[in-house]
């Protein structure tokens, strides 16, 4: 809903904020040297919400607040600029500017400041007192828009045609962006693809170089497209938006190009950083520099020697050079560090599937949908094995799983149509492969089946 979560800059909540988007700037509070606040308690938010300003809404605040206004209660920045303390030592007020829900701590554990101050009470009496203070009025957009982006995060179904409507709808270009992360996974959708590449223009220069970032998997397929529209980008005004459209087109930006300049300069700055490292390993490799690539990964892993995503990432990067048996060792060992990730046991049920040990593969997938039983490509690939088996039920059983926990990939149902075409089992066939063009109606393998069928 866009509370501070964990320490960040006081920017980027007052960049997501109402306050910001009207046009409200720091200084319209602060002593800029001083950074002390122009006005204290809530002669400083009445400067403004006295019904004078314009668009701003008018506040009384004994009506508004429903508490004495001489008490915590009744103070503005109380309810909707909690503070949190950081390092035992640094008090911080969230410049978020949002208003406190209860019903959305109810449904999805977002934070409200009612129970902050009253923590010996529980949701439900907050939510009851904010129904009968407020009523309808707390049934606004920002918590339709805070239930949508909390949704896409659990990854629950409808999620991608709730997030292109709070991309098109969205007036603040900071939730824009965030739309824009969240809709990453179907950045193949021909919907999605065309919305983002038309916010490649937006007069938002943190809403272009999150798209640029977004579009990441259509340049790893050489999209033409990508490359036109990237092209622009590349001589943005602001560095940080080059950077990220050089970063999108890294196996093929000129290194010695602006741009290319740009994202060496900002990838060698954070090397001394083990992600920093990581980032500068996968340059190397997109650009098929395999030295370099393996020296970077293990300069990360040296820099910390007991990440387990560290050596995940070495593992994938071990494969994609055609690595596999080292791929694997690094995988066991990443295990070794983190035994209960079940993202290493996928990934090294994939290694072993490489190396043609199907055994190896299923042991590897069962035990990452042990430990997490909506792992849906584990499932998948599962019900793939199974299948390479000769044991077609098992198979049928375990993507049923996968389609239980993925309903919006058109793969699984397929799979799952092809089984049951080969036993001969026509009718269900013909439903799943028709519930693979429901997800997808350009599914073109699903279509030759049917018309086969």
């Amino acid at each position: 809903d866009g509370q501070v979560r964990d320490e960040n800059y006081v920017l980027t909540s007052f960049l997501s904020s109402k306050m910001h988007h009207a046009g409200v700037r720091c200084m319209d509070c602060h002593e800029p040297h001083s950074t002390k606040i122009l006005q204290p308690g809530n002669a400083l938010c009445m400067r403004c919400h006295t019904g004078t300003y314009p668009n701003s809404p008018k506040i009384d605040p004994p009506t508004h607040t429903h508490h004495k206004l001489n008490g915590e209660g009744g103070q503005c920045v109380n309810c909707h600029m909690p503070q949190t303390t950081y390092m035992q030592r640094d008090p911080r007020r969230d410049h978020g500017f949002t208003i406190p829900d209860p019903l959305l701590t109810k449904e999805h554990g977002i934070p409200n400041a009612c129970n902050r101050c009253h923590a010996d009470k529980d949701t439900d009496w907050a939510v009851a007192a904010v129904e009968k203070w407020y009523g309808p009025r707390m049934d606004r957009p920002t918590r339709k828009r805070a239930r949508t982006i909390a949704l896409a995060r659990e990854g629950a179904t409808g999620s991608r045609d709730n997030l292109l409507q709070l991309l098109r709808e969205e007036k603040t270009p900071f939730w824009k962006a965030v739309a824009t992360e969240l809709l990453y996974p179907w950045s193949y959708d021909p919907e999605v693809t065309t919305l983002l590449l038309g916010n490649l223009t937006h007069t938002n220069a943190l809403l272009r170089g999150t798209t640029a970032r977004a579009l990441d998997p259509l340049a790893r397929r050489n999209d033409p497209r990508i490359d036109s529209a990237l092209a622009k980008l590349l001589d943005d005004p602001v560095r940080k938006v080059r950077v990220d459209a050089a970063w999108t087109l890294r196996d093929r930006v000129d290194p010695q190009s602006k741009a290319g300049e740009d994202l060496l300069r900002t990838l060698t700055y954070n090397v001394d950083m083990p992600t920093g490292a990581l980032q500068k390993g996968v340059y190397h490799l997109d650009r098929g520099e395999s030295k370099l690539t393996e020296h970077y990964f293990r300069w990360a892993i040296k820099l910390d020697s007991y990440s387990a995503p560290l050596r995940h990432e070495f593992a994938i990067a071990l494969s994609m050079m055609g690595r596999t048996s080292e791929a694997i060792d690094a995988l066991k060992e990443a295990i070794r560090l983190e035994p209960i990730e079940a993202e290493y046991h996928y990934k090294l049920a994939l290694a072993w599937n490489e190396t043609g040990r199907t055994d190896r593969t299923v042991d590897s997938l069962v035990r990452a949908v042990q430990l997490n039983p909506r792992h849906s490509r584990a499932w998948y690939n599962l019900g793939l094995a199974r299948n390479r088996m000769n044991q077609p039920e098992a198979a049928i059983a375990a993507l049923l799983k996968a389609e239980n926990v993925e309903q919006n990939d058109p793969d699984i149902p397929y799979a799952r149509a092809t089984i049951l075409l080969r036993l001969r089992r026509i009718p269900e066939a013909v439903e799943a492969a028709q519930r693979a063009l429901e997800i997808q109606p350009s599914y073109n393998p699903a279509r030759a089946l049917l018309q086969e069928l």
